[in-house]
């Protein structure tokens, strides 16, 4: 049966009904403000460009159909019988070049309105539709089909006079709409190329105007969670205000945690001398009364169990609120200090009536740590197992390693917990025994140790064995003469909190 104690997941903010909904990335706003104009454009650009090739198509093909009805009207003759007409086979060649395209004509003599060859319902202009040119163009539908007719106005000469006559040749619209089609599809296929281009450039525009966010929230990134020196990026002038409010957020947090570090330091002061003077003065007062010896033993017990408290409560707040500075943590060897921390508290496991055993590997281990929260980390899981453990027995210091991980563990003989009870004995103030110096804190504040490690507190209690194991990344392996990265770059960092030297309260 095993249980990995975890910390409480923290209280977040209650999210805003924009940002339950999803927030639009920037960078696709600010495409799309750039992008969706250019639709619009596009699309009245195609008009144009379709509007524009159907002017193209009908000037170049009207010119071919005026070639044409002025080859026919050149044939026309003045003959015994009236105005006569020789349609010569080019004019009408010259209209054949579209497969799909059909052809029609007419020749009329104007007064006394006349056919004189071609289709005799093809519409001609009336009187009053003349241009001064005397040619037109113009559409007209014909036998359900819509035709491109353009008209020729001339005369032919004979001895009584002129006669008025009338060429009219028309075409079905089919190669005039493929070509406007054909100039329309390239126009797009350049408006399209146009506007890709156009994206590719938005893109890489919006990409370098953002660059400073993405260079400062990488900065951020790369700072711990204690790290309250201000941002000082260059940065475009509309980001300057956002930056300059983020660091005046982040001197007020400083200030604030200056507050509570210096609230932690005065409570340490100003309690121990007083618990100090009344445990010395409970001990003047049972020499001198022994008759009230075992009443004044009681209080004695009740100062010692609230100075403990309160040295456990102030190493909490000490590792919460980070009065242990980061350019504490240092390279070391965590074999040679459980080997002291073992040499120490070994006479006083002994005198409790446990035998302490160490399984400890001949190479250094080495991690990243603050050695004086790691002694209080031990000295705290050392106590738990007098406190709560079954004596006479034996207390296991081992450590190992796999994986790149530590594993600094301390055993010893007790009842078998539940999963469930194994879950909370690192919740604070929760207590499983009954002894009066128990202040419910201590493997809750070997918990925070580990998180300030990152590292994780792994308790296991099986076969009438306790055991907690505090997990540990190993540090990387370099030379003892290599300078400690963390410290280097702390050190040449502007702004870096100087090293302290303030004993931590334990």
């Amino acid at each position: 049966m095993s249980a990995r104690a975890t910390p409480k997941p923290e209280a977040r903010p209650a999210l805003t009904k924009r940002a339950s909904l999803g927030p639009r990335s920037l960078r696709v706003s600010l495409l799309l403000w750039l992008i969706l104009p250019l639709l619009p454009l596009a699309l009245l650009l195609s008009v144009l460009i379709y509007w524009g090739a159907e002017q193209a198509a009908d000037s170049a093909y009207d010119r071919v159909l005026r070639a044409s009805a002025l080859a026919i009207a050149d044939r026309v003759i003045i003959g015994s019988n009236g105005l006569e007409v020789d349609v010569p086979y080019a004019a009408l060649e010259m209209l054949s070049s579209a497969a799909n395209d059909r052809i029609f004509y007419v020749v009329k003599q104007l007064e006394p309105e006349t056919i004189i060859t071609g289709y005799e319902t093809l519409a001609t202009p009336t009187a009053q539709q003349w241009p001064q040119e005397n040619w037109l163009a113009y559409n007209q539908d014909f036998r359900n089909l819509e035709l491109r007719s353009l008209a020729i106005r001339a005369k032919a000469w004979s001895a009584q006079g002129p006669i008025d006559f009338v060429v009219a040749v028309a075409e079905t619209n089919g190669e005039r709409q493929a070509l406007a089609r054909s100039v329309l599809w390239q126009g797009m296929g350049l408006l399209a190329l146009i506007v890709l281009a156009a994206v590719a450039v938005a893109l890489i525009g919006i990409h370098r105007s953002l660059a400073p966010l993405s260079r400062i929230e990488a900065a951020i990134g790369r700072r711990s969670d204690r790290d309250l020196r201000p941002l000082a990026h260059p940065a475009p002038r509309e980001i300057e205000p956002l930056l300059s409010e983020v660091n005046a957020l982040l001197e007020r947090l400083k200030l604030a945690l200056d507050s509570q570090k210096r609230f932690v330091s005065d409570v340490s002061h100003e309690l121990r001398t007083p618990l100090a003077e009344i445990q010395t003065r409970l001990d003047r007062l049972a020499s001198e009364q022994p008759h009230l010896a075992r009443t004044y033993q009681g209080l004695k017990m009740q100062v010692e169990s609230t100075k403990r408290l309160t040295k456990q409560l102030l190493l909490l707040s000490s590792i919460e609120t980070d009065a242990i500075e980061n350019e504490s943590f240092r390279r070391l060897d965590l074999n040679a200090l459980l080997r002291e921390i073992g040499a120490k508290r070994a006479a006083g496991l002994m005198s409790a009536g446990f035998t302490p055993q160490f399984d400890l590997p001949d190479e250094p281990v080495m991690v990243l740590g603050n050695a004086l929260l790691l002694e209080r980390a031990v000295a705290n899981l050392l106590d738990n197992a007098v406190r709560h453990g079954q004596s006479p027995a034996n207390i296991d210091l081992s450590l190992t390693t796999q994986d790149g991980k530590a594993c600094l563990a301390v055993s010893n003989p007790a009842p078998t917990m539940s999963a469930a009870t194994l879950a909370s004995l690192t919740q604070r103030f929760v207590k499983h025994s009954d002894h009066p110096t128990s202040s419910g804190l201590g493997l809750a504040i070997v918990l925070s140790v580990c998180q300030r490690h990152r590292g994780d507190l792994q308790l296991t209690s099986q076969s009438g064995q306790f055991t907690a194991c505090m997990v540990f990344p190993i540090a990387e392996t370099r030379s003892n003469s290599e300078p400690d990265k963390r410290q280097s770059s702390a050190s040449n960092e502007p702004n870096a909190t100087p090293q302290t030297n303030e004993p931590v309260p334990s």
